[in-house]
């Protein structure tokens, strides 16, 4: 039955009554940071382009792009040493803060997490307001409004009473 349901549920999302933003937060961590030296960077549903990125010294050499596809970064704050500067940054020595509304932010300059540089401690903390999150539906006659229902990865995932997790195609998440 709750496959029935939550299978349900995820074709009457774009039906769903009640709809509301859902503020997303994606923190990276010194730790989280890794792969090959490259360009690229992606992790919680949010991406960095930079001009060089070395995974082993966490440098983020610009100029860069941030982006997402979960909704619009409405606030984006880097403790690392760097010399960032763009439309929208604020903020001095280990500490940048970008603010605004946008699904996509440039930065000039470098965000450098190598320790001979103050870094070693290179944190990224994101702050999202989501485009898609759910308030009340009702499926099959019945509510499903009272499980929960959070971000993973730029998923959707439903919580039932007992703390099962499903995707919304309804099939359990480990």
């Amino acid at each position: 039955m709750k496959k029935h349901l939550l299978s349900i549920f995820a074709l009457l999302l774009m039906a769903a009554t009640g709809a509301m933003a859902q503020t997303i937060t994606v923190t990276w961590n010194n730790s989280d940071i890794t792969g090959r030296w490259g360009e690229t960077f992606t992790k919680g549903g949010v991406t960095v382009t930079a001009q060089r990125i070395d995974f082993n010294d966490k440098d983020f050499a610009g100029p860069g792009t941030f982006t997402t596809t979960l909704g619009n970064f409405t606030k984006i704050e880097v403790t690392a040493s760097n010399n960032v500067s763009g439309a929208g940054w604020s903020g001095d020595g280990n500490k940048k803060t970008w603010t605004g509304n946008a699904s996509s932010v440039s930065f000039s300059g470098d965000f450098m997490g190598f320790v001979l540089f103050g870094g070693g401690n290179i944190k990224f903390v994101f702050t999202i307001e989501g485009t898609t999150a759910v308030n009340e539906v009702k499926a099959d006659g019945a509510q499903v409004a009272g499980k929960k229902k959070f971000f993973k990865d730029g998923k959707l995932v439903i919580e039932d009473a007992n703390g099962n997790k499903f995707n919304t195609a309804g099939a359990q998440m480990k």
